[in-house]
């Protein structure tokens, strides 16, 4: 994104680390830049950045510190030590920051019988840029024409790295039936990941019989057109989830969507599609054949339900007015001091 900063005149700066070894370097440059910046308010995301906001509180006496938290119940059996450190050590000085900002609602209640403090934690949802995410049928045409889908075929999509937390797997087992019920069906999987876990799920394809069924993309840039060329859009995720980013855009690009009931994904859905339990691969096979065999005036109804959806609760300029209230209850009186000290 820092084309896009650069273009609306953002100052930025990047501490350049260079790896995860990269620490005592990385912190000195860390510690001499926002000692040279001094900022009113200083907001972190995800637990390594939030725990590193904590502890330059002694550099930071007059700044708020502001934490942001993306996720709920992540398991974290299912990932390495460093990023089990990083969660504890930001469960250990969650008193320290002046407001936590989540994303979703279930995200707050987990971080609460977690011990975070009650009183600084609000929820913000994720903001859609409605103006960029939008139906796009010259890229829907140019995308499914790359991918060899036909017009009389019905491509369900999965956009999401490739983690333990999307659960794959749920998704080609799904695949595999709706395969069988559908057989104009196609599948795509967009994003990228360790290389080790795509190839075990593309032995996952062989072995469910999707040879030929699935299109794995890799990471894309042109997503407004990516979503345009599915039909369904799906969230397959067995944990973790927070406010889906994918989903969110999927929904705003007119697709329908059918997600798994973690994190806020039933708020975000809403009417505008299918809410199924997670980790079970026939429920979500079940909503995706109910939704692909829509008539076809019941899904332009759904269609234009999911845009609106989007552009009515989950705008871009909605997360920003929220955001600066939010900001603002953890302020009063700072500005004052600040200048003060300047």
């Amino acid at each position: 994104m820092g084309a896009d900063l650069d273009r609306a005149g953002v100052p930025r700066e990047s501490l350049g680390k260079a790896s995860r070894w990269d620490v005592v370097r990385f912190l000195c440059r860390l510690v001499v830049a926002v000692r040279r910046v001094r900022p009113a308010i200083a907001y972190g995301f995800l637990p390594t950045a939030n725990a590193l906001l904590a502890m330059l509180r002694p550099v930071l006496p007059r700044a708020r510190i502001v934490w942001g938290i993306r996720a709920s119940a992540i398991e974290w059996a299912n990932y390495g030590l460093a990023s089990r450190f990083s969660y504890l050590l930001e469960r250990a000085v969650s008193w320290v920051p002046d407001l936590i900002i989540a994303n979703s609602e279930v995200g707050r209640r987990q971080a609460l019988t977690l011990g975070y403090p009650r009183d600084r934690i609000v929820v913000v949802p994720n903001g859609i840029d409605v103006n960029r995410f939008r139906r796009d049928d010259a890229g829907r045409r140019r995308i499914r024409a790359e991918w060899g889908v036909s017009d009389d075929q019905l491509l369900v999509g999965l956009v999401a790295r490739l983690d333990p937390m999307k659960d794959h797997r749920g998704f080609l087992q799904a695949a595999r039936t709706v395969a069988i019920e559908i057989p104009s069906a196609r599948f795509v999987c967009v994003g990228d990941g360790p290389e080790p876990l795509r190839r075990s799920l593309i032995e996952c394809c062989k072995e469910f019989g999707l040879e030929g069924r699935v299109i794995w993309s890799g990471q894309r840039d042109d997503m407004p057109a990516v979503l345009s060329a599915l039909d369904l859009a799906c969230s397959s995720s067995a944990f973790g989830e927070g406010f889906s980013n994918a989903l969110g855009e999927a929904l705003c690009c007119s697709v329908p969507c059918v997600g798994t009931d973690v994190g806020d994904t039933a708020l975000v859905i809403g009417d505008a599609g299918r809410v199924v339990p997670p980790r079970d691969p026939a429920a979500l096979a079940r909503a995706i054949v109910d939704v692909l065999r829509l008539p076809p005036s019941d899904r332009v109804k759904l269609q234009e339900r999911a845009r609106a959806r989007v552009v009515e609760n989950f705008g871009e300029e909605a997360l920003v007015q929220r955001t600066i209230a939010a900001w603002a209850s953890c302020t009063r009186g700072l500005h004052a001091a600040v200048r003060a000290d300047r």
